[in-house]
């Protein structure tokens, strides 16, 4: 598969994880990761959209890791 194709795809899954996440506080580093957007009419605090990529990221390299570590058993 091309490397340019797959880069995309990685993107793309980081990309549907942080807006998964965006709802967990808990991973705030600080309180300017943290803003309020409207919803319906409701302000809902959420991760900045750039909080949560970094914590996508930070899962993604994770997993990477722990799926080399299970391949290589």
């Amino acid at each position: 598969m091309d490397n340019q194709l797959l880069e995309d795809i990685r993107a793309l899954l980081i990309s549907k994880r942080a807006r998964e996440i965006r709802i967990n506080l808990q991973r705030a580093e600080s309180d300017a990761d943290i803003e309020e957007i409207d919803i319906e009419g409701e302000l809902v605090s959420v991760l900045t959209l750039e909080a949560a990529m970094r914590a996508a990221v930070k899962e993604f390299k994770r997993n990477k890791q722990l799926i080399s570590t299970i391949l290589a058993e």
